[in-house]
């Protein structure tokens, strides 16, 4: 293992360093040009922000939308297909489709747009009675994931939620087991980090003041499995949670038999394994689970599976599922099972229901993954071809239809690594506020950079020049 336990105790060791590229003489100067531009396209945008100041904080109705790294956010105005438009009147490409609900596309003129336009105006939204749809879901996420019982949420946080907790209850344990770094989402649980060994803090300090941190969480580092076996040993972890390859804060891959050795310990040690697959969603119809043969107790998604809608699934194994079931029958005389927190009196609403059963059946397929795979090759190619032109230490990983972009030259196995080829302190930066400018909309917490079905050669070339704009820029040359 790699990582060495410094990740937040200097902020500056996550910036690159690399020879020919002075930040503070050359980068800062091109981005404070960058953000006098931004501030000159969108005057309506300031405007609607400092009316906003009065009623929401930063502007902002969700803190996520305050996540730009701009003076203020701009405000959109409507969004059709790989296309978005803000009040200024400013066309984007998109490559971010709202950090992947919308990868599908916006408003697509489909069967699915179409179809949840209908369940709205003659079918109903929500009953609190389940509908056929529900049956549908079930038998396509089975037959693609491999996990035969699920549950429908209204977001992979949702889902998340509920999964620690039905694991609890049926191993009774308390603890979790996540990784260093690794984001699932709202819940409280998962909202932490370990920024020296062995030290798990919240990751904000302010978040829960008073309370312990390490109280039922355990953290690890990615490739780790010493972390993980020492971790699991006290048999006191309900549910290991991870993501195929962590996503927040650059790639971080997995090494050689990661997968099949974390499959083993938590089977040793009687804990569950939970795969995340709310971003990799994008590799695939039963996304990298399919794909690479995992094989986990419980499987989270969210984001895009439901075309764009608040949506959230969670898989069971049979065995899981069985004992699951037998809680609930111990409860069920007293018409209780709603007050175990699995969930909503809105989620698995009729809306959500069509919209999520449309989205498997027309979008979650081959042939529309093959567009996305076809326009995300092209772009690869084209930015890898300008990092060999300028010789830059700079590399592109990609998976499926998701990019990353990484400002250092090796591929990441572990946080800091990752963490560091976000390009923080400069580089992420300028490359951000350079393709908004240009009309290219990327997804500014990290280096991802998405394509969907609509996404053209013409709109990837467009990036591809822009990204050898910006490294020339940068350069000086």
């Amino acid at each position: 293992m790699t990582t060495t336990g410094r990740i937040y105790d200097d902020y500056s060791v996550l910036t690159p360093i690399h020879d020919g590229i002075d930040i503070m003489d050359r980068v800062m100067p091109l981005i404070g040009e960058e953000l006098e531009l931004y501030r000159e396209r969108t005057p309506k945008s300031f405007a609607l922000y400092e009316r906003a100041q009065k009623h929401m904080i930063k502007g902002v109705p969700c803190t996520w939308q305050a996540d730009w790294l701009l003076p203020y956010t701009f405000y959109a105005d409507h969004a059709k297909g790989n296309r978005l438009w803000d009040v200024d009147g400013n066309e984007y490409i998109d490559f971010h489709f709202g950090d992947t609900p919308s990868i599908f596309g916006h408003s697509p003129d489909n069967a699915v747009t179409r179809g949840i336009a209908d369940q709205i105006l003659n079918r109903g939204v929500t009953s609190l009675a389940p509908t056929e749809d529900s049956i549908f879901i079930s038998e396509m996420l089975a037959e693609r994931v491999g996990l035969p019982y699920w549950y429908v949420t209204l977001s992979a946080s949702d889902s998340n939620r509920m999964a620690i907790n039905l694991a609890r209850s049926v191993t009774g344990r308390s603890k979790l087991l996540m990784f260093n770094t690794a984001y699932h989402g709202t819940v409280d649980d998962t909202l932490k980090w370990m920024p020296r060994p062995g030290q798990v803090e919240y990751r904000w300090a302010h978040f829960r003041p008073g309370e312990d941190a390490a109280a039922v969480t355990k953290i690890a580092e990615f490739n780790d499995l010493e972390g993980v076996e020492n971790a699991l040993k006290d048999r006191d972890v309900a549910v290991l949670l991870t993501e195929p390859f962590l996503t927040d804060g650059g790639f971080t891959m997995p090494q050689e038999g990661w997968h099949k050795a974390l499959r083993e310990l938590c089977t040793r040690y009687g804990t569950l394994l939970l795969i995340d697959e709310t971003h990799t969603q994008t590799s695939g119809p039963g996304g990298l689970t399919r794909l690479w043969g995992l094989d986990p107790d419980i499987w989270v998604s969210g984001k895009s599976i439901g075309a764009g809608l608040p949506v959230g699934v969670m898989g069971l194994k049979e065995e899981l599922a069985r004992k699951w079931q037998g809680l609930l029958d111990g409860f069920a005389p007293w018409g209780i099972c709603g007050l175990t927190g699995q969930g909503t009196t809105n989620s698995a609403n009729m809306l959500c229901l069509r919209a999520l059963r449309l989205s498997l059946e027309h979008n979650y397929t081959d042939k529309t993954f093959a567009k996305m795979f076809a326009s995300m090759d092209h772009l690869a190619r084209g930015m890898r071809g300008v990092i060999e032109k300028h010789n830059a230490p700079f590399r592109i990983d990609t998976a499926g239809a998701r990019l990353n972009v990484s400002f250092m030259p090796d591929v990441a196995y572990d946080a800091l690594s990752a963490a560091k080829g976000v390009g923080f302190g400069g580089y992420r930066e300028y490359w951000l506020y350079y393709c908004l400018n240009r009309g290219l909309l990327l997804i500014p917490i990290v280096n991802m950079i998405l394509t969907g079905p609509d996404t053209t050669i013409d709109d990837c070339d467009k990036l591809v020049k822009a990204w050898d704009e910006v490294i020339t820029n940068m350069y000086g040359r």
